[in-house]
């Protein structure tokens, strides 16, 4: 397993994932797993920083669209 395909299971993105994708998928899932939008609940706050990780080292090495 490389770091890269790791993150991108914590994201469920598949490796033709663009930086625009990341990007999307990233705001979907932390409106999604956010405390505050839990009523909140802070359950999923540990997923979220798992969701927050994965985008951070995402973001450096995924390209844009080509």
């Amino acid at each position: 397993f490389t770091a890269e395909r790791k993150e991108r299971q914590v994201m469920v993105l598949g490796p033709e994932a663009t930086l625009e994708t990341v990007k999307a998928k990233y705001t979907a899932m932390v409106k999604q797993h956010h405390p505050d939008a839990n009523g909140g609940d802070r359950s999923t706050e540990d997923r979220l920083i798992e969701i927050i990780k994965a985008y951070n080292y995402l973001k450096t090495v995924v390209r844009g669209a080509t």
